[in-house]
């Protein structure tokens, strides 16, 4: 058997990644077969924990993986570089075979989704999107989702929407909650013209106001933002990574009504307050596959990466990315001027609309 067929993973995580990574790995019954970390001298300790090989270098790991699926929980800048230059690392580890997925978006910014054709391969200047790694877990993704955007289709026309997206800080960057809250606004509502949002740091102190960098790398703590579009729909997000754990949670509102979606499902509610279609999943409870303290997250997690190594996740188009990131960048712009930004603006600046 080629080495690349092997069905197992290896992670890149932070040492408090630990217990979800075992749940993942348990629940999608995928073996993690290495290790590594961006915290010096730490990788040994988690490769003896996890019961798997350790490694140092994550370039060098990309460059001669031998599992079907590399994971990036925690990668830290990788991926952050403003030319792009991880770019062919990754997309020539896709080329051979493995699946690359990171919790953190990738690339970090609209600039880089026009890394130089020199540092890229031939395969990935033809098609962009492949040239980075997949996001995994997004909300867009998840059951409940899927099966709402099914009735949605009944539903008609959405006037405005909320999104929270949080989670604890081992599930994922406020940086990536943000991205995630945002990929489903644009999903259900489309481009936004405008949005404000405001940044509570994780740290800090009372009567400092902390300003956001212009990266969604590093973030910790928590942004809300009101969208608002060019017809007047309007929309609203909260996102943090200092919420305890996962939880996402959509409402959208329109002529027909409203229609929530949580974590376990759906439901319908008409405008006279009928309840007109739902669905709601219960945990599953046994097996160790479906052990019911398993943490959502991990539950989420695992379907996604399943599903993502068996082809069923629809791929990603540079240019959805593009708009994601440039209205997540608009935000944090937002943030530090205390004014409305334009995301059609960034994406002009960037050379990509």
């Amino acid at each position: 058997m080629h080495p690349l067929d092997i069905r197992g993973m290896v992670a890149w995580i932070t040492p408090d990644q630990v217990d979800l990574l075992r749940a993942v790995s348990r629940a999608a019954q995928i073996p993690v077969l290495g290790v590594g970390t961006p915290d010096a001298g730490r990788a040994s300790e988690l490769g003896a924990a996890l019961n798997a090989e350790s490694f140092d270098d994550l370039r060098a790991c990309l460059a001669s993986a031998s599992s079907t699926l590399v994971y990036l929980m925690a990668p830290a800048q990788f991926g952050a570089d403003p030319e792009g230059s991880e770019a062919r690392v990754l997309a020539d580890a896709r080329q051979r075979g493995v699946t690359v997925a990171t919790t953190e978006p990738m690339p970090a910014s609209v600039l880089q989704t026009l890394a130089p054709s020199a540092v890229l391969s031939p395969a990935a200047v033809a098609d962009p999107a492949a040239a980075w790694a997949r996001t995994v877990p997004l909300a867009r993704h998840t059951r409940p989702v899927r099966e709402a955007m099914e009735a949605l289709t009944a539903f008609g026309e959405v006037r405005a929407v909320s999104v929270s997206c949080l989670c604890g800080p081992a599930e994922g960057s406020l940086g990536a909650r943000l991205f995630d809250a945002l990929d489903l606004v644009l999903t259900l509502m489309g481009d936004a013209a405008l949005i404000d949002a405001a940044y509570v740091a994780r740290d800090a102190a009372k009567g400092l106001h902390a300003l956001p960098g212009d990266s969604l790398r590093g973030l910790n703590g928590e942004i809300s933002a009101n969208l608002r579009f060019a017809d007047g729909r309007a929309a609203c997000t909260l996102a943090s990574d200092q919420a305890g754990r996962w939880e996402c949670v959509l409402t959208a509102i329109g002529p027909a009504g409203r229609m929530r979606i949580y974590n376990d499902g759906f439901e319908w509610i008409s405008p006279k307050g009928d309840k007109l279609d739902e669905a709601r999943h219960r945990r599953p409870r046994r097996g160790p596959a479906m052990d019911p303290e398993t943490p959502l997250s991990a539950l989420i997690i695992a379907e996604q990466l399943a599903r993502l190594l068996d082809g069923t996740v629809p791929p990603e188009s540079s240019s959805t990315h593009a708009r994601t990131l440039a209205t997540a960048e608009a935000a944090l712009l937002s943030a530090r001027t205390g004014e409305s930004e334009s995301p059609g603006t960034i994406l002009k600046m960037a050379g990509t609309s």
